[in-house]
């Protein structure tokens, strides 16, 4: 029983190796069909390929000598309508002899032709050497022509005949020359043609130099053409290059424009808590606090172009001249826009107010003060006005050192001028208050000449007063006069500014023609 179990293990691996052999085979069977089914579904495909690349190239051949034969046609007289053969036209009524001579001609024409033609092509292709055929060569044609070694009678009249009749048929593509390069006509002696040269118009050109020439010739303009596609590659590239950079320009002028904006700002913020005649601040310490020492070359003109968009477009910042220690100073100065609406508003408040509060408070009291302004005269606005005025700060003094050591210093004395700390913003003076100032200021500049424009700056903190006057001598004689003089317990500082300043600060003052006076 153990040896029947092992027999029929024995067999029934033996069973399973023989099933794995033929699964094995008809597996590899499978793999050579498919293999064979995939070449041969390639094949066909090879072959198109194959067939269509020999038919290229022999339609590419036939091309080539088709061109070839026309090219050689083309040079060759015939029997045709225009063709002139002198003695009698073929087809009428000629002699035997003429019809003869007409035919020894016109074979020899052809040789002439093909030796003319073959002389021109290589002239062409090698670029060197002479196009024509020369009369020794010409007479060498003819006697290979009879076969004879020296030229005898017949080939002699031959040549001549041949040679009259290129003449008489310049359509052939052969011009026949003198010895000076002329052409010859019908009028031709038989001396002119013996030492006549043909010219072929129609070379005749080998096929390697055809395929040179077109190969050079498509070289010639693939190269035109990849120059003029790099060259509009350049451009773009360059166009894209200059583009990019204005807008990089642009947004490094833009940032330069928000750094300034900041800076100056931050110092108006700054100048609240203290000084606010600090709120100011020279041009050139802006630059320097911002752009630093290393990078002020390169980046001057980015500062440049943000400087200039600020004066021009940013209403939030005046550019004004300022005189510190002695010397004028180009400086800007941050103007809030809040100050303009809380002084419209306290005013309007005020205004409010004083109208609603009659019923509420003293009437009669308010209405009484207001009759009082109303009724005052003339004569004591103007002793009011006058009375705000005090001395020179230096009337005390003698000798002139320590007054020209106040005095401002300016080069070039103008018509327009600045008057600076006449009010305090602290507190804010009324509407009213600003009105009797403006007046009381107005009516003192009338006294060293006529004011064409004015204007009191009632936002900002450093209490200015600007005034366009009718001459440059009043200018000076308002600076000399009102410059370190008291006005309301405040020392007054006057300054120039130039009439183009003056005009970019007021443009309406450019039309101004009409002398003021005060209410």
């Amino acid at each position: 029983p153990a040896s029947a179990a092992r027999r029929k293990e024995t067999e029934a691996e033996q069973r399973k190796a023989a099933v794995s052999k033929v699964q094995s085979a008809g597996s590899r069977l499978l793999d050579d069909v498919r293999k064979t089914h995939m070449r041969s579904r390639r094949s066909p495909f090879l072959l198109q390929y194959g067939l269509h690349l020999v038919v290229g190239v022999m339609l590419a051949a036939a091309a080539v000598l088709l061109i070839h034969a026309l090219d050689q046609n083309m040079a060759r007289p015939g029997a045709g309508a225009q063709d002139d053969f002198i003695w009698c036209q073929l087809g009428d009524f000629c002699q035997q002899r003429d019809v003869e001579k007409i035919h020894t001609a016109m074979k020899l024409v052809h040789k002439i032709g093909e030796e003319a033609d073959n002389t021109a092509g290589k002239v062409e292709c090698s670029g060197e050497g002479d196009r024509a055929v020369k009369s020794d060569a010409l007479r060498d044609i003819s006697m290979n022509f009879f076969n004879v070694t020296a030229l005898s009678f017949n080939a002699k009249l031959a040549l001549e005949d041949a040679l009259r009749l290129l003449v008489a048929n310049p359509h052939w593509k052969g011009t026949v020359l003198s010895t000076h390069y002329v052409t010859l006509d019908r009028n031709a002696t038989v001396n002119d043609l013996r030492a006549a040269m043909v010219i072929s118009t129609n070379p005749m050109k080998p096929i390697k130099c055809r395929v040179h020439k077109a190969v050079h010739r498509a070289a010639s303009q693939a190269l035109l053409v990849s120059f003029l596609g790099l060259l509009l590659v350049v451009l773009f590239v360059a166009i894209r290059f200059y583009v990019q950079k204005r807008e990089e320009e642009r947004r490094k002028v833009f940032k330069m424009v928000d750094k300034i904006l900041s800076f100056l700002h931050n110092t108006h913020t700054t100048s609240l808590s203290g000084d606010p005649q600090n709120s100011a601040v020279i041009i050139t310490h802006v630059r320097d606090a911002l752009v630093s020492p290393a990078d002020r070359q390169a980046l001057a003109h980015i500062w440049q172009q943000a400087a200039d968009w600020i004066n021009q477009q940013e209403s939030r910042v005046r550019r004004e001249t300022r005189r510190i220690s002695g010397q004028d100073f180009v400086v800007w100065r941050w103007i809030p826009i809040s100050s303009y609406t809380e002084a419209k508003s306290s005013d309007a408040s005020a205004a409010a107010a004083a109208g609603s509060g009659g019923d509420e408070t003293d009437g009669t009291s308010v209405a009484a003060s207001a009759a009082h302004t109303a009724s005052r005269s003339f004569a004591e606005k103007l002793e009011h006005r006058e009375e705000q005025w005090g001395g020179h700060v230096l009337e005390h003094y003698s000798g002139d050192s320590l007054r020209k050591q106040v005095l401002p210093l300016s080069e070039k004395p103008s018509c327009c001028i600045k008057l600076r700390n006449l009010y305090s913003i602290q507190p804010r003076p009324s509407a009213s208050e600003f009105e009797e100032l403006e007046a009381a200021v107005l009516h003192k500049l009338t006294q060293y000449g006529g004011v064409l424009h004015c204007f009191l700056d009632r936002w900002t903190d450093e209490g200015a007063f600007y005034a366009k006057l009718n001459t440059a001598d009043a200018g000076t004689s308002v600076i000399a006069a009102l410059h370190g003089t008291w006005f309301n317990s405040r020392l007054v500082k006057a300054e120039y500014i130039s009439l183009t300043e003056y005009h970019r600060l007021f443009p309406s003052s450019r039309s101004a023609s009409k002398i003021l006076f005060p209410p």
